[in-house]
């Protein structure tokens, strides 16, 4: 049986993450589908007495990604797996708690480290590591993904597992 996900996986095409306080990790063989990525510098003006114009003042840059992808399964046993996937990807988006004196706090905030091939990667490691060593840290603010319903679903024992699942997240 053909699988193209198996292909991307020996070429390196491998989407991954890592969260960085809990040490969870998750890679999906990925068919990418749009990928985006850009840099807004911020810059506050402040006028001065003597000159026409503002004098511009380097607040700093932030950097952007957006990444829509899928994964598909060509077995049940794929399915199972890509969905398992799914769910630790969503869970690294939670901090961890810690209790103290009956009060719940945030301990540690959900930063997560990104990698994809020699297109996602802290290039002040390069890309020839994982994603724990070679991977952009930052945060994942929004994140959504569905079946991909006219694909259909895996359907034993009264549950579904879908044959396709469409990922997107934002990444800053």
């Amino acid at each position: 049986m053909y699988d193209g996900a198996e292909i991307l996986e020996q070429k390196g095409q491998v989407l991954e993450f890592y969260q960085t306080f809990s040490g969870a990790t998750v890679s999906f063989k990925a068919f990418l589908e749009s990928f985006n990525e850009s840099y807004q510098c911020r810059w506050t003006p402040q006028n001065v007495f003597g000159r026409p114009d503002p004098i511009q003042t380097y607040q700093g840059t932030q950097r952007s990604l957006n990444l829509t992808w899928k994964v598909p399964a060509a077995s049940l046993e794929d399915a199972k797996t890509n969905l398992s996937k799914t769910s630790t990807l969503t869970r690294m988006l939670y901090p961890e708690d810690a209790s103290l004196d009956s009060a719940t706090t945030i301990s540690k905030g959900p930063l997560v480290k990104i990698k994809f091939a020699n297109l996602i990667f802290d290039a002040s490691r390069g890309f020839n590591g994982d994603v724990r060593t070679c991977g952009l840290l930052g945060v994942i603010p929004s994140f959504q993904w569905q079946p991909v319903m006219d694909d259909g679903f895996f359907d034993p024992d009264k549950q579904l597992f879908p044959k396709n699942i469409s990922l997107s997240i934002s990444f800053n």
